[in-house]
């Protein structure tokens, strides 16, 4: 698995521009799509350094299947899915004002009602 630095290519196609996020099982990274006009997405990449056996590979292709074809706004779906050297990734659309996470204020009264009407549809919609 090749080292995750800004500036180098990740797939012989994505160019690491930011690391947005580090989880115990992943890193998100903001990247150019060299191959498809520098457009900026962003990239889930799972067990960087590490790697997964093939069972854990079979169990990943499994979970990325079952959300494909899922369509709702509120969800952000992963538009494709492969592996470098036993580490698997998701594309997915790149979201400028980040995670709701990072907000450094708190929420006024409508932006959390929002927010829950917001939630509680993309919940309706996987449980439908």
């Amino acid at each position: 698995m090749p080292e995750l630095i800004q500036g180098k290519i990740f797939a012989n196609r994505y160019k690491l521009i930011e690391k947005l996020g580090i989880g115990g099982f992943s890193e998100v990274w903001k990247v150019e799509d060299t191959k498809a006009g520098n457009i900026v997405v962003a990239l889930k990449i799972f067990s960087p350094n590490k790697g997964l056996d093939s069972k854990g590979l079979s169990l990943f292709s499994k979970e990325y299947s079952l959300v494909f074809n899922l369509n709702n706004p509120n969800l952000l779906i992963p538009k494709h899915f492969d592996e470098v050297d036993g580490s698997p990734y998701l594309v997915m659309q790149y979201c400028k004002n980040g995670s709701v996470y990072e907000k450094d204020k708190p929420f006024t009264e409508n932006e959390v009602a929002k927010f829950m009407l917001h939630a509680s549809s993309a919940l309706e919609y996987l449980h439908s």
